[in-house]
């Protein structure tokens, strides 16, 4: 298994990986096993059908859980290896898995930057003032006050401010 992280821009990594044919074979073959012990095929005993038709039954999906299953691996080791602050899951870019190839894949992250912080000591800051003006407060009770409000049925006229149901046929 080679894996090799490059820099795309300031943030944006991609991680190149290449896993043997056998090492891809292995988690097939151990995929195809789970997949015969929990599948159902007609003319099979529970848990008792055939790796080999197991694996020509469901080829298309035990190859894509076993990709899937070598990338999240190969992702995992390379966060713990290289030390990354991933930002993002990673997007899959290229993968070839053709049976009795090595499997290549190419997956796309972002990365939390590097900060180096300089120069901070006496760089003035100003502090706005924490004085709460009157107006300011009544605006926000008020507002308060609107968001709880609950309609109450009024008997009499209407009048201004008062919301109404209208029932009404032309």
């Amino acid at each position: 298994m080679t894996v090799e992280i490059t820099q795309v821009n300031g943030c944006r990594k991609n991680l190149a990986g290449e896993v043997s044919a056998e090492e891809f074979e292995k988690e097939i073959e151990k995929i195809a096993r789970d997949y015969s012990r929990n599948v159902k095929v007609p003319g099979f005993r529970p848990g008792k059908t055939p790796v080999a038709i197991i694996r020509r039954r469901f080829e298309k999906e035990i190859q894509e859980e076993a990709s899937q299953q070598i990338m999240d691996r190969v992702w995992q080791d390379a966060i713990d290896a290289n030390n990354l602050k991933p930002l993002t899951r990673p997007e899959i870019k290229t993968l070839e898995n053709k049976p009795g190839d090595p499997m290549k894949f190419t997956v796309t992250f972002e990365e939390l930057p590097q900060l180096e912080v300089r120069d901070y000591k006496g760089v003035e800051v100003k502090q706005d003032s924490a004085e709460v003006k009157e107006e300011l407060l009544t605006q926000t009770i008020d507002q308060i006050m609107e968001q709880y409000a609950q309609f109450v049925p009024v008997e009499g006229e209407a009048k201004d401010g008062h919301y109404l149901t209208v029932d009404m046929t032309a």
